[in-house]
């Protein structure tokens, strides 16, 4: 009788151990899926948030304060061309410039300039260097539209109206050096773009996050970054005294 029990039980044992086995490795399969599929979700979280640091803070950060200084070189170098557009014209055909062209000069739109790009380049530098650079370049070309427009252009003007002798190749010279003086001053914002570029590197080949962007001003190339703009107002600062 036992013999008989035992023969029957050891079929039932193995079908228990293979449903046994076949659980845990269905178990496993499961967690394995599991796994899966939160580390999935996990980098799909990391990616989709270094994409948002990207679009806020380079996107709408770091390339928008670059195409603000651009636009002030575009406009800085079109009111010295214009100027020497005049004195040129004058010099090869003698005819007189005519009082509109006093009008050829451009101003910097300070409504059109957006705070939010800077304030998202002092917050990743720590600093209020790149607002300081982008009042300055304002500034200076504001003034030296307003040089090229009266101590240019109109003293230009009124040499040609009130003495009718000849102009002398030492007075072209003259007019021609005080628009060279103009356009020297704003070559430092040249290299501002050019260290601006430095930090956009930066941001294209590494992964961010928000909760790290608060330690981004303490890397060292950050700080050279910094060093650099710092020394640059200080040369722009002596190019327009």
């Amino acid at each position: 009788m036992i013999d008989h029990l035992a023969s029957l039980a050891s079929p039932l044992l193995a079908v228990a151990a293979a449903i046994l086995l076949n659980s845990t490795q269905l178990l496993i399969a499961l967690v394995t899926a599991g796994l899966s599929i939160l580390g999935a979700y996990w980098l799909y979280l990391r990616k989709r948030e270094h994409q948002l640091v990207l679009e806020r803070y380079l996107d709408q950060g770091i390339d928008q304060v670059i195409k603000s200084f651009q636009k002030g070189m575009l406009i800085h170098d079109h009111n010295w061309m214009h100027a020497r557009l005049v004195i040129q014209q004058h010099r090869l055909t003698q005819k007189v410039p005519d009082h509109d062209c006093l009008q050829g000069f451009k101003d910097v739109d300070l409504a059109a300039m957006s705070i939010s790009p800077v304030y998202r380049v002092n917050r990743l530098l720590g600093t209020s260097i790149v607002w300081n650079l982008i009042q300055q370049q304002s500034g200076q070309i504001f003034n030296g539209a307003f040089d090229l427009r009266f101590r240019v252009v109109h003293a230009f003007l009124d040499r040609t109206r009130s003495d009718h002798t000849p102009i002398a190749k030492d007075e072209y010279d003259h007019y021609n050096a005080l628009i060279c003086q103009v356009r020297r001053k704003g070559d430092g914002f040249t290299k501002v773009i050019g260290v601006l570029t430095e930090l956009t590197t930066i941001f294209e080949q590494e992964s961010f996050a928000f909760k790290t962007l608060d330690r981004f001003k303490e890397r060292g190339d950050v700080r050279a970054i910094v060093a650099q703009l710092t020394s640059l107002k200080k040369e722009i600062d002596v190019a327009l005294e």
